[in-house]
């Protein structure tokens, strides 16, 4: 990365890559990119941006409320829908700490 770069944002789509990651799925899944990222100092990661596609078989026109539950975290809605999800990650091997 350019040192000069104060922020910058990524697209990471969970539909790419499949010859790589095979066992993709919306919910869970690996990219490679294009080319590394280099990043020296500290740096603060945020998430800008999910989406969510509606294309649950499960819920239907007789439901009146949806559950989704996204790493421990559960939030039911009646009549509108809000989401709350939550991340874990993991360290990655080889990593150290700054």
């Amino acid at each position: 990365m350019d040192e000069a770069l104060a922020e910058f944002y990524i697209t990471l789509p969970s539909n790419t890559n499949m010859d790589y990651f095979p066992n993709n799925t919306q919910s869970s899944y690996r990219t490679k990119l294009s080319s590394p990222l280099i990043l020296r100092g500290e740096w603060e990661i945020a998430l800008c941006e999910i989406c969510i596609p509606r294309s649950w078989f499960n819920i239907g026109e007789h439901n009146n409320a949806n559950v989704i539950s996204m790493s421990r975290e559960e939030k039911t809605i009646q009549e509108k829908i809000e989401y709350n999800v939550s991340f874990d990650y993991q360290k990655a091997e080889g990593v150290q700490n700054l």
